[in-house]
Order: structure tokens, then C-alpha cells, then sequence
């Protein structure tokens, strides 16, 4: 009898799947273990009424007020988000504007 070796888990993340020899990855999915988002975004193929997007924003400093939904820094947050969402998509076909659920 010869030894036995244990296979290792499903190492790819972010619902890729394990071949084998690699990660088949999803869409709009990169790297050797499926753990980045694609640097490019085809979203066509998956446009429906409404999308989910969870965004992370680097150039500002959050605060405790920003959760309050009806705080003045909740609402210029929002307002400029949104303006800002408004100039990169206005010309994608369905386009409705920007709805923030939450900021954390």
C-alpha cells in the first residue's frame, strides 16, 4: 500500500471553482485564486432593473454622523455620491440615478 495524500480544499474564493490545476473564475472575477475583482466590469450581460453595488470610497474620512441618515454630512455624502455616480453612467442605456442604502 502506498501513502495516501489529502487534497487540499477548494482554494479559489469569490465562487470560483477548483479544475483541478487552477480556478475557473466567474465573471467579472481575476487572479490565480479568483481574489479581485476584474479590472474591467462587463455589466451588460448582467442588467437588470436595479443593481447592488457595494463601493468602497477612498478620498474621504468617514464618521459616526455619517450613519445617521438624516445628518447634514449623510446627506452631502449622498448628494455628491450621487452626482457623481449621475456623470459616469448618464449615458448607459437604462440609467435611472443612485440610491445609497447605507453608509458604513
Amino acid at each position: 500500500m502506498s501513502p495516501c495524500a489529502l487534497l487540499p480544499t477548494d482554494p479559489c474564493q469569490n465562487g470560483g471553482h477548483w479544475t483541478g490545476t487552477g480556478c475557473l473564475c466567474p465573471p467579472n472575477v481575476d487572479g490565480a485564486r479568483c481574489q479581485f475583482g476584474a479590472s474591467t466590469i462587463d455589466i451588460t450581460a448582467e442588467l437588470d432593473p436595479s443593481v447592488m453595488l457595494l463601493a468602497r470610497v477612498t478620498n474621504r474620512d468617514f464618521s459616526e454622523d455619517m450613519r445617521d441618515t438624516s445628518s447634514t454630512a449623510y446627506r452631502s455624502f449622498v448628494d455628491e455620491f450621487s452626482r457623481t455616480m449621475d456623470r459616469i453612467y448618464h449615458n448607459v442605456s437604462g440609467y435611472r440615478g443612485t440610491r445609497v442604502l447605507a453608509l458604513t
